[in-house]
């Protein structure tokens, strides 16, 4: 599918030519990657808590040996390298329920760049039982992000012991707002963390 095949009137039309001549069609080759993750919290709840002060970070390289890929024979053309760093913190306020959550995302592969800084609003809707464990926790988040030259992005999550499911809605505020009309789009988000029977670490 390809554009030369839409005819502008009736939409796409697999009869016409797309005037794409390939050499190759299969190729391989090798890509490497790594990354650090890096968590820090002071309170004796946990890292779920909504208690204290926890922070994580973390840094990654995606395709290091920026290797070569070519759909014909003449083309000699690379995989720019990848580089992605994250930052989440989670601050809470005096002695509430309540904490704030500032996050920062950065990516940048050849001239293209993403830079998302946001902040959140955690709160406690319910604590976990210490001793029965039949009440478990939960917790409202709400806040923001922005997508430097692109959107503004408005997200809640609400999570229920190991399970979260958030909703986020986004607006172009870039010039692509002409051909969205001011529309945005929502994104639904499910997560589940998967526990490690033999102690309180989670797996994930």
């Amino acid at each position: 599918m390809w554009v030369n095949q839409y005819d502008g009137i009736s939409g796409y039309d697999a009869a016409m030519p797309s005037n794409e001549i390939f050499d190759l069609y299969q190729f391989g080759y090798s890509d490497f990657g790594f990354g650090l993750n890096y968590e820090l919290t002071n309170s004796t709840e946990g890292f779920n808590s909504n208690k204290g002060f926890r922070l994580n970070a973390g840094v990654a390289v995606q395709h290091v040996t920026q290797p070569h890929y070519q759909f014909t024979a003449t083309a000699d053309d690379r995989l720019d390298m990848k580089m992605i760093g994250h930052l989440r913190s989670f601050i809470q306020i005096g002695e509430s329920n309540m904490s704030l959550v500032p996050s920062f995302y950065f990516a940048m592969q050849g001239n293209q760049k993403e830079i998302v800084p946001g902040l959140s609003a955690r709160y406690t809707l319910r604590e976990e039982s210490k001793y029965t464990g039949f009440i478990k926790k939960a917790y409202l988040t709400f806040g923001g992000y922005f997508r430097a030259g692109d959107a503004a992005i408005i997200q809640t999550l609400f999570e229920f012991n190991d399970i979260g499911l958030g909703v986020s809605y986004d607006v172009n505020v870039s010039n692509l707002t002409d051909a969205t009309n001011g529309n945005g789009g929502f994104e639904i988000a499910l997560r589940y963390i998967i526990r490690n029977p033999n102690n309180n670490k989670s797996l994930f």
